[in-house]
């Protein structure tokens, strides 16, 4: 499972360093820098610390261990592996979804969904989880901190607005 660790943990730096670059593209509007140079300093301060764990695995890999064969390395069949490679790939739709579905109600989705693939049993459970992630983080970059983040589109959008207006 070390190697299976490895693999993901290289995944999620590869995913950080290509938001990373993306981040570039991010316009700054009214001399605000800030809505480009927030989410690049938190990127690379997550693209650090995913560098330092992977290169902690490689080095207490055991040698033979090293060889990447691809048959070996994923075991789908077990429970560890799988809950990793969804985690993975809710992780991949939270960021592809976040512009059209909003910060709030995506990210509040997203948190219940890992609450439910950690093993909670309960959907109103998940559902405070999500809501207990998303609301502290809106209310430090969003009221504190002035960033506007991702508000979605269309329905979307009206629902986020209402989310925003609950909170002020």
């Amino acid at each position: 499972m070390v190697l299976g660790e490895l693999l993901f943990n290289g995944f999620l730096l590869a995913f950080f360093i290509a938001m990373m670059i993306d981040s570039n593209n991010i316009r700054i509007l009214n001399n605000d820098a800030g809505a480009r140079y927030w989410p690049m300093t938190i990127l690379g301060i997550a693209v650090f610390i995913f560098s330092v764990k992977v290169r902690r695995i490689w080095k207490n890999l055991p040698k033979e261990e090293r060889r990447f064969r691809f048959t070996d390395t994923f075991r789908l069949k077990e429970p560890g592996t799988q809950k990793l490679l969804l985690a993975f790939i809710l992780l991949v739709a939270y960021a592809t979804l976040l512009p059209y579905g909003g910060f709030i109600l995506t990210t509040i989705l997203f948190s219940a969904a890992l609450c439910c693939i950690l093993g909670s049993r309960s959907a109103l459970k998940s559902l405070l989880g999500g809501v207990a992630v998303a609301m502290p983080i809106y209310v430090i970059f969003g009221l504190l901190l002035g960033i506007r983040l991702p508000r979605g589109i269309g329905v979307l959008h009206h629902i986020s607005l209402w989310f925003e207006m609950l909170m002020r």
